[in-house]
């Protein structure tokens, strides 16, 4: 019924692909092969080299590519990477085909309100190779024509009764009772990628298409910037020519260090991608540490900016008692602080942070006396010597000069909302997505299991995904266009897009306000809950849509 070529691991992408395609032309030189065969690739540049090769019963999924375009899709859209999850592999709701002849003759307005257990996604014509997603509401189904999906299996729905005429002339007549959509212009975004993978380039590329004219982007590992230009270079990709909204940045540091990592001056950013190095990508139980580490120092130094708690968690504060005393002048020059690490063509956010840390820089003369590699101790971490001759007044200023100087302890209830959940705020409030890349599914548990939320397991998607592409030939375009810039693809929208505060109406009567905007309702998710509801069962119970609500459609735009 269907072949899954593998991509081979040991092996460098491009021998890996030339493999594949040796086993591709074997399989096509069958006389009797029948089904298709679905290809894994490393480089999307040998893709088409594929194609030509397998023809129409070749279907090809790019590993990188797939997971590239993922990771810039859900580090854009707070909580799309549950979604995609739930849609990718076969637990839970995915995309199905089926031919309906009671559907011949009506439009694909109508057609939507006749599955109750299931969403209608698009129309793949007869004799047409070609899906079409969110086609016009006034798209007539042929006779042959069968409809793309969404349902739990392929055996749990079926078209049902019509929709009576009084509901067909409430939900037709629904754009009037929706509030009127203020346009926005995009603005420019600031995104920050953590790691080094080798399609980097292509990856820069996709990003490139979906955020506006002014954007920046810093690249951030512990690659050399040589390198990195020389890689980007190799792989087709010319800065000045090919990026037309993007502002390239180039800083230099360890992503496990949270000296390096604070002056990026993270809460600037809007985005930040945490990706699987290419250097560890074998030894997934390292990558994973590494990656889950990061995230988690991200969200920690993000809190503590916004919280105002004090950054240098060496230092501990003490209880402070009437017979401590000011460290002496001697011993506090005595505790430099570690000198800066070197960023090279940074942001002009992260070089104004490093200007401001210019304070704490080590002068010439110490960085001479001080070993490169030595640990140096924390500042104003000297123990207080005491004194029982030390006089009162002169023990009330000392007592009240370090109270003024303690910074509030950290909240629990706080840190564990902002580091662990995911809501991570700057002090201005404004909201950084960070979206971290995994490969073993044993950190996908543990990372559920300690409610750190926003991650893209790789390697368990690209698994999902072969197997769903494997079932169903056309499911590759489905994919390559949910997950492309062009066309229809997933969204997180706010309720008050189509409807009031306060209003009750059914998934039905809110879907057919998405037609209206051109759009189909696929899911929601509830206040409080990460886990989205796709496809729900009752869709003409009445439901009360307040402002924490979350739709999920597909839409163009």
């Amino acid at each position: 019924r269907a072949i899954i070529v593998m991509s081979q691991d040991n092996l460098e992408p491009d021998e890996s692909d030339a493999m594949a395609l040796r086993v591709t032309l074997s399989l096509t030189s069958l006389e009797k092969l029948e089904g298709h065969i679905t290809v894994e690739l490393s480089d999307v540049d040998n893709r088409h080299l594929i194609e030509l090769v397998g023809r129409q019963k070749v279907e090809t999924i790019v590993s990188h590519d797939l997971i590239g375009r993922i990771m810039i899709q859900c580090a854009r859209q707070p909580g799309l990477a549950r979604v995609l999850d739930s849609l990718l592999g076969f637990e839970g709701h995915e995309f199905y085909f089926s031919k309906h002849p009671e559907l011949d003759g009506k439009n694909f307005a109508e057609a939507s309100f006749m599955f109750p257990d299931a969403v209608l996604l698009g129309i793949k014509p007869k004799d047409c190779e070609r899906v079409i997603i969110n086609p016009d509401g006034d798209m007539i189904f042929q006779p042959g024509d069968e409809v793309l999906v969404l349902a739990e299996d392929d055996d749990t729905y079926e078209v049902k009764q019509e929709p009576s005429s009084l509901e067909l002339k409430q939900w037709t007549g629904s754009q009037k009772d929706m509030p009127s959509i203020k346009t926005q212009d995009q603005k420019p975004e600031r995104v920050l990628f953590i790691g080094w993978r080798r399609d980097l380039d292509d990856m820069i590329v996709q990003l490139d298409e979906y955020v506006s004219k002014g954007s920046e982007l810093v690249l951030f590992s512990q690659q050399d910037i040589k390198e990195r230009r020389k890689s980007m270079q190799d792989g087709g990709l010319k800065v000045e020519e090919d990026l037309q909204n993007i502002k390239l940045r180039h800083a230099f540091g360890n992503s496990i260090s949270r000296r390096h990592l604070q002056r990026l001056n993270l809460s600037n950013f809007d985005s930040v991608l945490i990706l699987a190095d290419e250097q560890l990508e074998l030894d997934v139980t390292k990558m994973d540490s590494r990656s889950l580490t990061t995230l988690l120092l991200i969200r920690d130094i993000i809190h503590r900016k916004r919280t105002g708690v004090d950054d240098d968690v060496r230092r501990t504060p003490t209880k402070l008692k009437h017979h401590q005393r000011e460290p002496s002048p001697s011993s506090s020059s005595s505790s430099p602080s570690p000198p800066t690490t070197t960023t090279t063509a940074t942001s002009s956010s992260s070089s104004s942070s490093s200007s401001s840390s210019s304070s704490n820089t080590l002068s010439n003369n110490q960085e001479k006396q001080q070993p490169k590699h030595r640990r140096v101790p924390p500042r104003n971490g000297t123990s207080l010597s005491s004194s029982s001759s030390s006089s009162s007044s002169i023990q009330g200023k000392i007592f009240h000069h370090h109270r003024r100087s303690v910074r509030p302890p950290v909240d629990q209830e706080s840190w564990r909302r902002d580091v662990l959940k995911g809501e991570t705020k700057g002090s201005d409030g404004r909201r950084c997505t960070i979206i971290s890349e995994i490969l073993d599914p044993k950190t996908k548990l543990l990372i559920q299991s300690g409610s750190v939320s926003d991650f893209v397991a790789s390697n368990e998607l690209i698994s999902k995904a072969l197997a769903m592409v494997a079932e169903r030939q056309e499911v590759a375009q489905i994919l390559q266009e949910i997950l492309s810039a062009e066309g229809n693809e997933v969204y997180m929208r706010t309720v008050f897009r189509y409807l009031r505060p306060g209003e009750s109406l059914s998934f039905f009567d809110v879907m057919a306000r998405c037609h209206v905007c051109g759009e189909i309702l696929i899911g929601y998710v509830r206040p409080g809950r990460e886990e989205p509801i796709l496809n729900p069962a009752d869709k003409r119970k009445k439901i009360v849509w307040t402002e924490k609500f979350m739709l999920i459609t597909i839409a163009e735009d």
